[in-house]
């Protein structure tokens, strides 16, 4: 519901500059998704040329740009501005349009440096964390709903307390094994104060590029 497919000479387009990058490199979903938020502006500011993509000029590219700059971050604004120059370069070389485009980014790249945190960084990052409160009351469900034993609600108390206890993605604790835990004996603590001692884990088993490892 509220969706419309796209028209058929728009949509064919998409589909061959797809192919063409795929068969230059294979690039992954991520960037042919970034190429689909693209072409949807595109698709999206051609509504009064019936989304005849031959029709596309310059300024179309500009509108489409503009359209990300109230509702994605700077990071996907700079990725989505990239491929609407990719797409541009496609359109010129292949002479799809009447007329040459001409359009560059008009997103800078955002480059994140991990070593150098401001205090408003800090303020920003504890404002999303969880409060004490939030934690004992999560705690205290999670203890009801495992006295109580119904087997469908300790699953979804179980889930609320993956996501809390590490940096999951969702997709990544529903997809979790059921063999998952993982323990090891730690002869010593950091410190070398304290015995042997035991560690519980779950095993991660990685997506979008990140390897599988032991949280």
């Amino acid at each position: 519901e509220g969706r419309t497919l796209w028209a058929p000479d728009f949509a064919a387009m998409v589909k061959a500059i797809i192919v063409f990058r795929e068969h230059a490199r294979p690039k992954g979903v991520n960037d042919y998704r970034a190429i689909l938020y693209a072409t949807r502006a595109l698709h999206d500011v051609l509504h009064n040329r019936n989304h005849d993509p031959v029709e596309l000029v310059s300024g179309d590219f500009i509108k489409a740009a503009e359209s990300f700059r109230a509702s994605k971050s700077p990071h996907t604004q700079y990725i989505l501005g990239n491929r609407l120059v990719q797409i541009a370069d496609t359109i010129n070389r292949n002479r799809i349009c009447k007329v040459r485009i001409v359009f560059a980014n008009p997103f800078p790249r955002v480059n994140y440096d991990n070593r150098q945190v401001d205090e408003e960084a800090r303020a920003r990052v504890a404002q999303k964390m969880a409060s004490d409160e939030t934690i004992d009351a999560v705690v205290t469900m999670c203890l009801a709903v495992r006295a109580a034993g119904d087997d469908r609600d300790i699953l979804y108390a179980a889930i609320v307390e993956l996501l809390m206890c590490a940096p999951w993605r969702i997709n990544d604790a529903l997809n979790l094994f059921v063999d998952c835990e993982r323990r090891e004996t730690v002869a010593e603590d950091e410190a070398g104060e304290n015995g042997p001692t035991e560690k519980l884990g779950i095993a991660y088993q990685g997506s979008k590029g990140v390897k599988a490892a032991i949280k």
